[in-house]
């Protein structure tokens, strides 16, 4: 039996998460991991028994290995340019998690070195494989609402400190900001199902919850308040809502330390070049933990609520509810999710891609190109915000 060979750049919780989802598929074998910091490097490798000449710290020694045809990057979001320009060069086939890079010329760069060089090149946006967002997308597409004229969005995010401002992400140079590293999923979601291409944005934004003036250095661990701070996090036991429940470890900066300089809400106007417009609210300090989407067309109306928990309670539904315009029906559609991460997403994400990769099928529902367009709309959110035009 012929195997396809797959390296994984960044060795975090991401990059185990979607290794045992490639390793569930038949003929797939991951023979190489890169990560700078030797430990993470190591625990990954050993668990999937990769070989010591598969290991690697350094993305560009990586990228001349003959060990694998295809790359999976789970890196930290700062990275993805060099990566993918690296692994476009030696003819490697590309998987890259959103974002897609921190510079909208960054982006066109990789698409078009991707194209250059004739390799797959897949984008992250594992919602579009999920079957809530593929029933939405189905019956709009079926003309069910007519043609869609207004969407709104509101993306709650509860455990937005604990996923954001504690790590990494909380500095703009490593992330890019939320509309970049968080947002994209949703943004990607209205582009796809709105079915056109953005042409203008409005925002606004600001940090009105997080950041402060404690220490950069301050942790949740040292804390004298830690048995009192509502944001305190327990860096080695914390539960993701995207692991099935297991535990993880993460950082536990201070939330409130000086050094953030990202936003914790944004509001965006966006305007398509059907002549569609839509409305986005992101918020990472609200009690709820859930996505909602309104699509208004000429026929009627379509709503999404993709419900998780509030205040970490609840059983979590999905649902889509088609309701017309010129009579009084109404349709709810209660979707069963898939098995894995973000509603069985994850696991068929990574199934296209290995189909593409093997030639089963010809076309990604992700490609590079949508990572250009979410990230275009992100850079000229942000810039609104910082003009206030």
């Amino acid at each position: 039996m012929k195997f396809l060979n797959v390296g994984i750049v960044g060795a975090g919780n991401r990059a185990g998460g979607l290794a045992r989802v490639l390793l569930a598929i038949k003929g797939v074998q991951i023979t190489g991991v890169c990560d700078p910091n030797k430990e993470r490097l190591n625990k990954l490798a050993d668990d999937y028994n990769v070989s010591e000449k598969g290991r690697f710290s350094d993305f560009r020694e990586m990228m001349k290995s003959s060990l694998f045809d295809s790359v999976v990057i789970t890196s930290p979001d700062h990275t993805h340019y060099e990566i993918v320009m690296a692994a476009a060069k030696h003819k490697k086939h590309i998987f890259c998690e959103k974002p897609m890079a921190l510079e909208l010329d960054h982006c066109i760069e990789m698409q078009k070195a991707a194209a250059k060089n004739k390799v797959v090149f897949m984008m992250g946006f594992c919602l579009r494989y999920n079957n809530l967002y593929r029933k939405a997308k189905e019956i709009i597409a079926s003309g069910e609402i007519g043609k869609i004229r207004l969407a709104h969005v509101v993306d709650s995010v509860e455990r937005g400190s604990a996923y954001f401002f504690h790590s990494w992400h909380r500095l703009r140079k490593n992330s890019g900001g939320l509309l970049l590293q968080k947002a994209t999923h949703s943004l990607d979601i209205i582009n796809w199902m709105v079915d056109s291409k953005p042409v203008s944005v409005y925002a606004l934004g600001g940090l009105d919850v997080f950041g402060g003036k404690e220490s950069s250095a301050k942790s949740c661990a040292d804390c004298s308040k830690k048995k009192t701070c509502p944001e305190f996090i327990d860096s080695k036991r914390y539960h993701s809502d995207y692991l099935s429940g297991k535990a993880l470890a993460i950082e536990d900066k201070c939330v409130f330390a000086n050094e953030i300089d990202i936003m914790d809400n944004e509001t965006l106007m966006i305007k398509y070049e059907n002549g569609a417009k839509a409305s986005f609210v992101e918020c990472h300090f609200t009690p709820d933990y859930k996505r909602e989407f309104s699509f208004i067309g000429d026929k009627g109306r379509l709503d999404v609520l993709d419900f998780y928990t509030q205040n970490g309670i609840g059983t979590p539904y999905h649902e889509v509810t088609v309701s017309k315009r010129h009579s009084a029906e109404t349709v709810k559609h209660y979707v069963q999710l898939g098995d894995g991460g973000h509603g069985g997403g994850d696991t068929a994400m990574m199934k296209e891609f290995i189909e593409v990769l093997s030639g089963k099928k010809k076309t990604l529902l992700a490609d590079g190109m949508t990572g250009v367009i979410s990230t275009a709309i992100a850079a000229a959110a942000e810039q609104s915000i910082s003009s206030e035009k």
